[in-house]
């Protein structure tokens, strides 16, 4: 719990800059985000430098780097991609992030596919 608060304390307005800052914390690399996140690598890279994006791509790195709800939010709430939970889908999106951040995101994925949710 101290370890999410240290991370979360250290996020900044800056979207691409908390990006950075929880890949470094998970000690992950782009390519190990891409194959989870079922992206490619040169993508993942544009979203990380805030070159293109969409909400999904977005749930689905926070997902891949299984980040607390906190954080997700955090990260998602500076973005210029929002969850707007009146969408069903984004409900949805909003419950992965807050309910299944810490599951294998193979379950995750199966679990949205049954309510015609994908990510």
């Amino acid at each position: 719990m101290e370890e999410y608060r240290t991370v979360y304390k250290s996020l900044t307005n800056d979207y691409c800059d908390c990006l950075e800052k929880v890949r470094s914390w998970r000690k992950t690399t782009y390519k190990d985000i891409a194959d989870k996140a079922l992206m490619n690598e040169r993508q993942i890279r544009r979203i990380f430098k805030g070159e293109s994006g969409k909400i999904e791509s977005l749930v689905g790195i926070c997902l891949a780097l299984q980040l607390p709800s906190e954080i997700s939010d955090h990260i998602i709430s500076k973005s210029p991609y929002h969850l707007n939970l009146a969408d069903e889908t984004h409900y949805w999106y909003h419950f992965v992030l807050t309910y299944y951040y810490s599951r294998d995101l193979g379950e995750t994925r199966k679990f949205l596919l049954e309510h015609d949710v994908s990510v």
